[in-house]
């Protein structure tokens, strides 16, 4: 997940600490929960601290991970602060980027 911190490659060092700007939803260590179609939970984790990233564009990097069974096809993601989002199997499997922009979280 991330958030951009900047446009003109100021802000801190690629590949340390960083914070999301003042507004921001996201926070180390909300939980990411995904669900199959029909509610179930199939994985959560929680979003490690963010990270510096980018070139030009700077922007704070909160990973995650897990497995998720590929027995549905239609999957929920939750992160806590943001209204769930459904993707399908495809999706996943593709690799999801998700953005927040103005306490937005979209795919990217």
């Amino acid at each position: 997940m991330k958030v951009e911190l900047s446009t003109d490659d100021t802000g801190p060092d690629i590949g340390k600490p960083c914070t999301p700007p003042p507004g921001s939803k996201v926070k180390a260590g909300a939980e990411v929960r995904v669900t199959d179609g029909d509610g179930k939970i199939l994985g959560t984790d929680r979003l490690d601290p963010g990270e510096a990233n980018g070139s030009g564009l700077i922007t704070c990097e909160f990973g995650f991970f897990f497995k998720v069974p590929g027995a549905s096809e239609n999957y929920v993601m939750t992160v806590e602060g943001f209204p769930p989002m459904s993707y399908t199997r495809e999706d996943i499997r593709r690799g999801l980027s998700l953005w927040e922009d103005q306490g937005t979280l979209s795919q990217g």
